[in-house]
């Protein structure tokens, strides 16, 4: 996504997972986890679906902001 005067957003995490989501993935191909420093294991993502309901608000709070910028 480029924005006036050249600025590019990217990012490096997903705010449109929903609980639902999640689970289906994990249901689907959890098993290709590999747990270390940087991946969590299927329980641990699972285990605050409440941060799912924030990444949401914050994906569309920051929706709004990139389209009140241009």
């Amino acid at each position: 996504f480029v924005m006036d005067g050249g600025r590019v957003v990217a990012l490096q995490f997903h705010l449109e997972w929903t609980e639902n989501l999640l689970s289906r993935l994990l249901d689907a191909c959890g098993e290709d986890l590999t747990p270390g420093p940087f991946v969590m294991d299927a329980e641990r993502m699972l285990a605050h679906p409440e941060l799912l309901a924030a990444t949401k608000e914050l994906m569309f709070a920051l929706l709004d902001r990139m389209e009140a910028l241009q």
